[in-house]
């Protein structure tokens, strides 16, 4: 295995396998309270060419899964859109944390290069993504942490801290639990696999330390544009980690058309501890 660069469609150093059964949720479905309760800070990174908005409306201009990368009509979420391009987590009232590698530098221009929305997701009753609310749509104001170490050698973070253009009132930001992530941990994360609306990954433990530097392996199920998902301990809903990279190949040729990508022993999805930004986190709960 190795570590994935998507050149095609996405920007992002990711994990792209899921491991044994492939079993993530829609954010509408039956889930233990730990987990229904983060469900509303998750928050998609959208690039702004595929969001039209006129007159308080808001048009989705992005292929499915189906057209985009084949993906088979018989495999999981192939008719749903690829839309967001990274994931990332409501941690403040105006701040949102994500992987660095989503965000070239702390310009301006990286700043202004998405929108960051809330309630990209499936609706229940209809199947089809639910009609973005122009009040959950939000843009960059300052990147206010970067720091991304491109060699995957030296300290292995790829953390970033975005403060929006407006608080965010109508959703709990998550508690963050800067420290050591441990081998055995039981965690899930929730975030936008290839793009597609909000999805979650459960029943997974950490598997150790990574080889990197404040980074720790697990098996969660995750893919392109995963990355900068928040990671939660499973037991008190605590954000501990964020998805920064990982092993696979996303999608597996089934002849005529794809399926996602299943993974193997050997791999892993890594993220990054908070310990590395735990001044920058101290009163964000408050």
């Amino acid at each position: 295995m190795k570590y994935l660069l998507l050149i095609i469609i996405f920007q992002c150093f990711v994990s792209a396998e899921f491991y044994g059964v492939d079993d993530r949720l829609e954010a509408f479905e039956k889930m233990p309270p730990v987990i229904e309760h983060n469900i509303k800070a998750s928050v998609a990174l959208i690039p702004k060419e595929r969001l039209i908005i006129t007159e308080g409306k808001v048009s989705i201009v992005t292929p499915s899964l189906i057209k985009a990368l084949n993906m088979c009509e018989s495999s999981r979420f192939s008719s749903q859109p690829l839309l967001a391009n990274c994931s990332g987590g409501l941690i403040g009232k105006q701040t949102v944390l994500t992987a660095a590698h989503c965000l070239p530098d702390k310009s301006s221009s990286s700043c202004e290069q998405y929108y960051y929305v809330f309630d990209y997701e499936i609706d229940e009753e209809s199947g089809v993504v639910k009609p973005i609310n122009v009040n959950n749509i939000y843009e960059c104001e300052e990147i206010i942490h970067h720091n991304f170490d491109e060699t995957f050698t030296l300290s292995g973070l790829d953390l970033a801290l975005v403060k929006l253009s407006k608080p965010v009132f109508d959703r709990k930001p998550y508690h963050v639990n800067p420290r050591r992530v441990i081998s055995g941990e039981e965690v899930f994360m929730i975030g936008y696999p290839l793009g597609i609306p909000k999805k979650v990954s459960h029943n997974a433990t950490v598997k150790g330390d990574s080889y990197l530097k404040n980074s720790f392996s697990s098996d969660l199920d995750t893919y392109s544009v995963n990355s900068g998902s928040p990671i939660f301990d499973r037991n008190n809903g605590d954000l501990i980690g964020v998805l920064v990279r990982g092993t696979g190949a996303n999608v597996t040729s089934l002849g005529q058309c794809n399926d996602w990508s299943q993974g193997t022993q050997e791999g892993f999805a890594d993220g990054n501890d908070l310990l590395s930004i735990k001044k920058l986190l101290k009163g964000m709960n408050d």
